[in-house]
């Protein structure tokens, strides 16, 4: 709706040029609470040689993947020695890089190898040239010489390398995926001298800019080109009657006290089927320069349940100002989801879109929508942006790739519960530590002094310790008086969920062998929560005994987990995993599989009968193939048969042990006879093909 009535506007006032601004000022309201469509990421990640695609403008400096605008037929050479014969091939070709002026090129890589650093040092065989991309450039001399002077273009305006005689031998004969640094020198630029240098606009630059050291423009067309900025950073765009700009707003009004009184827009922040859908984080993802411009991702939150804003910036930044920009973004959205509606009379009619309004000493609220009805004029108003972002250092992204730096390493083996239509059994690893940021690491899978297998833990898991003991509670109901303390290694960033996603598996942890859930996750300072409402003793997991303080807190992220599956027959075996990190620094952790997954579950609703011929018992099994609770279907027996073992202790060590193929049993009169006076402990299990399940235990009295 914004969008429409701003672009309509913004063409009335200010033509063509005014009719894109007003739709960028449309999209800042409209797309306040969700993700831009503009640019991607992998948009600068992946070469094109189509025709039509479009050649991004690189600003200042940026790792790009370019275009192929030439290429030669393959030159094949033999190499032939007194043992082998081999063939390579070598290929000239111009790749596009910006369609812009480049100053220079720094670093290249093929197929994510660095085959040129940033001295210039070559570990490929080839000969480059840069031709700037002037708006006079002549054509290339290689080309021109297998084309032909008068076939031959300049590429005018695109900046592009020529790679002459590029040895191919190295990536099997064939063009490997190219991807150049491209360099600039000075200081790095302004989001708002972007905006205000492709739109032509006037204005100054803001107290608080924006200081990127690289940004790609690119996109079918300049609205697509423009709006991951706009996305992103919402510059503040006014019209002062004869042209746009950004800085100011286009006019101030004072509104009569008698006048103002605002009307609450509920609506503005909730879909239509009544869910919120203000965002409580917001990440940023961009590129960093100080890890070879590889994909970064900052976030920042606030408590509720997640709902979540990805911006993506093609921009090249340092983590603390991305930091910085996901703080400033949260604040932003949080304010605009505050929307108003004000009802003046028709003599405030040359109040516009864009404009803002206030009334003496109340804040000042920018007008996003206007209607005329009746002979009453209807405003609608956001709060304008008065953002409390903590300063934050600037720090000046290097030119070259930093030492590394090392955290301990530590390393975590969990048996998953999860029930699987396969016979399997599915460990989870979880690794912390080594390089930082987190690099991934290997992981060799022992039993019995043999190797079985060696995996890659691609993502680091945050592992945890109880703060304050956890006593013990049922798995029957919703835990609302226990509380977990805990503290990570690093920040896991957990969110509250509601109870319909918690009970679809949403925030499990595993508290010392009882895996949990819980709803709500309270931040209490650096990678420190309390989580509360918590469900317990999931997948029949856990003992009725508290949990001491320092015990393990494992967070079980899918995201952060690598697995490994072992057949169900290894129960009992003893697992050894061992991640080797940096330095030469290596961590172990140990696990005897206990067929978690295997197992079944202990059975419920103990019913026991007292009557002349001794004790009548029957329960009701449970199973984890039956989890779904389907009505009017029996519970899947989950194994080849059904088999439960019962058991009967006195207080003297006298046991009855019995064995059943059905849900019941009888223990008769004569053999209670032999048994000391009460209370008796009364267990019965159900025998899976692998193990037998948790007993369900009954006193009798």
């Amino acid at each position: 709706m914004a969008t429409l009535v701003l672009s309509a506007a913004g063409a009335a006032i200010g033509g063509p040029v005014g009719g894109l601004v007003g739709s960028f000022v449309g999209r800042q309201f409209d797309r306040s609470f969700g993700a831009g469509s503009g640019t991607r990421l992998s948009d600068l990640r992946a070469p094109s040689s189509q025709y039509g695609d479009p050649i991004p403008r690189v600003l200042r400096q940026m790792r790009v993947a370019g275009v192929v605008l030439w290429a030669s037929e393959p030159v094949a050479t033999a190499l032939v020695s007194k043992s082998v014969s081999e063939q390579a091939s070598s290929v000239s070709f111009a790749y596009g890089l910006s369609s812009g002026f480049v100053e220079d090129v720094g670093r290249i890589w093929a197929d994510g190898r660095l085959i040129r650093d940033g001295e210039g040092r070559q570990d490929v065989s080839f000969t480059l040239r840069l031709n700037h991309g002037d708006e006079d450039q002549l054509s290339d001399p290689l080309i021109a010489s297998l084309l032909g002077e008068e076939n031959t273009p300049a590429f005018r305006g695109i900046a592009y390398l020529v790679f002459e005689n590029f040895d191919l031998s190295s990536f099997g004969n064939r063009l490997p995926l190219i991807t150049v640094e491209v360099l600039a020198n000075g200081d790095p630029i302004i989001a708002d001298d972007i905006v205000r240098s492709e739109l032509d606009l006037a204005g100054v630059t803001n107290d608080r800019p924006h200081k990127l050291d690289g940004f790609a423009l690119t996109g079918d067309n300049g609205a697509v080109a423009l709006q991951p900025l706009f996305d992103a950073l919402k510059p503040a765009l006014s019209y002062d009657g004869r042209k746009w700009g950004i800085g100011a707003a286009s006019s101030q009004h004072v509104i009569d006290s008698h006048f103002w009184a605002l009307e609450s827009d509920r609506q503005s922040h909730f879909r239509m089927d009544g869910q919120c859908e203000v965002p409580t984080k917001v990440s940023v993802r961009y590129f960093d320069p100080a890890i070879d411009y590889l994909a970064g991702e900052k976030s920042a939150r606030q408590p509720g349940v997640e709902r979540l804003r990805r911006i993506e910036l093609p921009a090249a930044m340092s983590g603390e100002r991305a930091k910085a920009l996901a703080f400033e973004q949260l604040q932003q959205v949080a304010q605009e989801s505050k929307a108003y509606w004000l009802t003046l009379p028709l003599s405030y009619a040359a109040i516009q879109v864009g404009d803002h309004v206030g009334s003496g000493s109340s804040r000042d609220f920018v007008v996003c929508e206007k209607t005329l009805n009746a002979g009453q004029l209807r405003l609608r108003l956001r709060p304008t942006n008065e953002l409390n972002t903590p300063n934050v250092v600037d720090v000046e992204a290097p030119t070259k790739t930093p030492m590394l730096q090392r955290e301990d390493l530590t390393i975590a083996l969990v048996e998953l519960p999860n029930p699987s239509l396969s016979n399997d059994l599915e460990i989870a690893i979880l690794v912390s530590g080594g390089h930082k940021p987190f690099r991934a690491l290997p992981v060799v899978i022992n039993s019995a002094g043999t190797e079985v297998e060696t995996i890659s833990a691609r993502v680091a898991a945050p592992l945890g310790r109880l703060r304050r003991p956890l006593p013990s509670a049922s798995g029957s109901l919703l835990d609302l008086q226990n509380i977990i303390e805990v503290e990570f290694d690093q920040d896991p960033e957990l969110t509250s969920c509601t109870d319909e996603a918690m009970f679809a598996g949403a925030n499990l942890i595993c508290v010392d062998g009882e895996f949990m859930q819980f709803a709500i996750a309270k931040p209490m300072g650096a990678a420190k929560y309390e989580l509360s409402r918590l469900v317990r003793r999931r997948f029949d997991s856990g003992r009725d005994a508290p949990h001491d303080a320092g015990s393990s807190a494992i967070l079980l992220d899918p995201a952060s987990l690598a697995t490994f599956k072992v057949p169900r027959e290894v129960v009992g075996t003893v697992f050894t995993a061992r991640v080797s990190g940096p330095d030469n620094a290596a961590a172990e952790a140990t696990l005897p599989v206990a067929g978690t997954a295997a197992r079944p579950w202990a059975p419920a609703h103990l019913n026991v009968r007292e009557t002349a011929g001794g004790l009548e018992l029957s329960w009701v099994r449970r199973c984890r193939d039956g989890g779904a609770w389907l009505d009017n279907v029996d519970a899947p027996l989950g194994s080849s048969r059904e088999a439960y073992r019962v058991t009967l202790r006195d207080g003297l060590g006298m046991t009855i042990e019995a064995h059943s193929d059905s849900p019941h049993s009888v223990i008769s009169s004569i053999m209670l006879d032999q048994m000391a006076p009460r209370p008796w402990r009364l267990e019965v299990r159900q025998i899976g093909d692998f193990a037998a399940g948790n007993p369900l235990v009954h006193i009798i009295d």
